[in-house]
């Protein structure tokens, strides 16, 4: 049905790393213990020694996801050094891959408090695997700045390449199978409930990029990212 689950946006937002290409949004009041970030991402650039993140958080610490400098996923946050980072590395700049991530401090298993998939499995080898503990209160979804594409404000390290279909889901923890329907899938639309912090960005506006497409009207402010018709497989 076209019409229903698989009617998606056929847009992106293309990111400029040399350009410094962002979007920030500021105010949350999300469920900073507990969200889902899903997005599509086609990288233009390899790591080649420099970090790539596409959502951060950073404010007497650090939240971020990014690639690192040897191309692994590395999700942080560094106000006591919790992260995982993969043991895989991803360097494919031919084509758009999916990506889930969860945090969920308040989780009694140690090992689920932060969790990655890539093109709908789930990542469990890992060069770096220290959880936070439980209850550790994460940045993303807070009320200070929040980044697509740096880590805002005191690194930089933006991403370089395409983003669509961009979730940042409070209090709720969803699996691939919410966006993409199989491994690796095609981008499937989103038929569950949001709540008032939680945002979704298709980049179908060309004049505001940043337009939340949610219904709750947060809009990210978009520094420099350009509409892009390149799109993931639907």
């Amino acid at each position: 049905d076209r019409q229903g689950r698989y009617r998606v946006n056929r847009n992106s937002g293309d990111f400029e790393r040399s350009e410094g290409d962002h979007m920030t949004i500021t105010g949350l009041t999300g469920e900073v213990d507990k969200w889902t970030c899903a997005l599509w991402m086609k990288r233009e650039s390899q790591g080649a020694g420099e970090y790539h993140t596409f959502l951060g958080s950073t404010t007497a610490g650090e939240n971020y996801i990014r690639f690192d400098n040897s191309d692994r996923l590395y999700f942080n946050n560094s106000g006591s050094n919790w992260r995982i980072v993969s043991t895989a590395t991803y360097t494919d700049t031919s084509a758009f891959h999916h990506y889930v991530f969860h945090y969920d401090s308040g989780n009694a298993t140690g090992g689920d408090r932060m969790r990655m998939w890539y093109d709908g499995t789930e990542i469990t080898s890992f060069d770096f695997d220290t959880n936070p503990t439980q209850d550790a209160d994460g940045i993303i979804l807070s009320s200070a700045v929040n980044s697509i594409g740096r880590s805002d404000p005191i690194n930089t390290h933006y991403f370089d390449g395409l983003i669509a279909e961009f979730y940042l889901i409070s209090d709720q923890l969803l699996d691939p199978s919410s966006f993409i329907d199989g491994t690796p899938g095609n981008a499937i639309a989103f038929q569950g409930s949001y709540g008032a912090d939680d945002s979704y960005l298709n980049f179908s506006n060309s004049g505001d990029l940043g337009e939340d497409s949610s219904g709750n009207g947060n809009d990210w402010t978009n520094n420099g990212v350009t509409q892009s018709a390149t799109v993931p497989p639907f």
